[in-house]
């Protein structure tokens, strides 16, 4: 917008998204960093000394998985911020300098449930990381065919009145 810079699709305007950063800081404060198929933007400034992820698919909301390069892009990402520090081409808001951390704990949780691919990527993300998860080859690990491509079924209006 002519008073506050571009406007993404939420309305917020370059410099209001900013001032959002900013408060967020202050307060120490996490902002989600949230991969949603690009339908809204990713924003990946630090405002804690913890950063929360949530992985919604790669190219479908909710529905794709993630290849091979997204999941190195991620695994990438998760171990900079861990060791408090942050990949250089993220995409930030604020011009100004995160909180300065030796560490930061990762939080990532996947929400691209509709054809079960969240629990089969976040095994193959933590592989990636060297996180223990029971699983011999996470990358061998993936979701049966069958489900994997399966469409969902009609909503449940069994509880709708």
């Amino acid at each position: 917008g002519a008073q506050g810079g571009d406007v993404d699709r939420g309305g917020r305007s370059d410099r209001r998204k900013s001032r959002d950063v900013s408060l967020l800081r202050r307060h120490r404060i996490a902002l989600v960093v949230a991969d949603t198929a690009r339908r809204w933007p990713l924003l990946e400034d630090l405002t804690a000394d913890f950063v929360y992820v949530r992985l919604h698919g790669d190219k479908e909301l909710y529905a794709s998985g993630y290849d091979d390069a997204a999941l190195d892009d991620w695994a990438e990402r998760i171990d900079a911020w861990s060791r408090g520090g942050q990949v250089a081409r993220a995409r930030l808001v604020s011009a100004r300098k995160p909180p300065r951390c030796a560490r930061r704990d990762v939080y990532c949780y996947f929400d691209n449930d509709v054809k079960v691919h969240a629990p089969y990527d976040a095994a193959r993300l933590a592989g990636r990381l060297g996180v223990p998860t029971g699983i011999q080859d996470p990358d061998a690990f993936a979701p049966p065919r069958h489900l994997a491509f399966a469409r969902p079924g009609p909503p449940d209006t069994r509880w709708r009145r």
